[in-house]
């Protein structure tokens, strides 16, 4: 069973009984063909092509295939959106999303032929990873938000709810989190002088890359599997870059710009330390974190890479994780601020129609 550090997607494989919360082709013996098994002949070979690797950039073309897949529709998933779902969901269509998910890594990782060449990529794999989590609780909750004067939808599962990972004759819990636990892919799967677990190696960083997608992917898809406008939900949370002022304040007060001391993040951790749900301050910690390592990217970063990519990715910036972090605490509350009242977390799921995105045909 993978539970080498608290928060990580879960992956309970029993020899004897199996849990079938991550798909069991997952761990069984390599096939010849396997894409793990074609990286191990290629690592350690040579060092040299590693300067000459072709650069690549996330364009988020997983998303857009489990957004587009038949298999996600509204149609196919059912109306149940219950913690249930989740585990019928991996067996009904676990193998398919295994192979979305070696497809995905194949795509990143077809030119490598070094250790170093696969160390090199990882890097922007673990960004399109880290980055489609927030997108996916970020661009889905807003459009999710339905029509109720509900300012966003912070999907509890999404965010913060812990995977519950039981072993036959165990009494015990693994808590995974798809926003808070992106964190620990920086430390546990890419190479980091700040992290406290020796490196582990690189075909076991692999795995728990790739099962940690399939794991988010199948939580995204049994709570709705949301179309993700980017565009519109750049267009719509503009002000997000700024921080409100502090209430009480009048409405022409000025907004505190991104660029000012603390800019908006100041306000966002002290109202998430001060609220009475931890959640909420584990998920602000990952949201500021990401912030720190990837706020800095521009709009079009993300642009180009061929077709197939999410549509809508050249718009999308490092103000990402500011944009989502405050909108979550307009759903749960500014609990440090008076004439603020307090919410709660969402468990409705991503309730959308077909109607309101065509369905690609690419695998029909």
């Amino acid at each position: 069973m993978l539970k080498d550090a608290p928060g990580l997607a879960c992956a309970a494989v029993h020899k004897a009984e199996q849990t079938d919360l991550v798909p069991p082709s997952f761990f069984a013996n390599l096939p010849e063909q396997g894409i793990l098994a074609s990286l191990t002949s290629r690592l350690s070979i040579s060092r040299i092509t590693a300067l000459t690797l072709e650069e690549k950039r996330p364009k988020f073309s997983f998303l857009r295939r489990i957004r587009d897949h038949p298999k996600f529709t509204p149609s196919a998933l059912g109306s149940s959106l219950g913690e249930g779902h989740y585990a019928s969901l991996v067996e009904s269509v676990g193998d398919t999303i295994t192979s979305l998910v070696s497809e995905w890594a194949e795509e990143w990782l077809g030119d490598t032929r070094s250790d170093a060449d696969v160390e090199k990529r990882l890097e922007g794999m673990v960004e399109e990873v880290v980055w489609g989590n927030v997108i996916w609780f970020g661009v889905g909750g807003w459009h999710a938000r339905g029509d109720t004067g509900r300012p966003f939808n912070a999907d509890f599962f999404v965010c913060v709810r812990p995977f519950i990972c039981i072993v036959p004759g165990a009494n015990s819990e693994t808590s995974a989190h798809l926003v808070t636990s992106s964190v620990f892919l920086l430390t546990l799967v890419l190479p980091s002088e700040h992290s406290p677990y020796y490196l582990v190696p690189l075909t076991s960083r692999l795995t728990l890359l790739k099962t940690y997608l399939a794991t988010c992917a199948t939580w995204y898809i049994s709570r709705g599997n949301a179309p993700l406008p980017i565009e519109e939900f750049y267009a719509a949370t503009a002000d997000r870059r700024t921080a409100p002022p502090a209430v009480p304040a009048p409405p022409s007060a000025p907004r505190k710009p991104l660029s000012a001391p603390g800019g908006p993040w100041q306000r966002i951790i002290v109202n998430a330390v001060a609220h009475p749900d931890e959640h909420l301050a584990k998920a602000v910690r990952s949201f500021a974190t990401l912030a720190t390592r990837w706020g800095g990217r521009s709009a079009g970063y993300y642009a180009g890479g061929g077709e197939g990519g999410l549509e809508g990715r050249e718009v999308l910036d490092g103000t990402l994780f500011v944009r989502v972090a405050s909108l979550t605490l307009d759903r749960l509350g500014w609990a440090h601020e008076s004439g603020k009242g307090l919410g709660q977390w969402d468990h409705d799921g991503f309730i959308w129609s077909e109607e309101d995105q065509g369905v690609s045909s690419a695998y029909l």
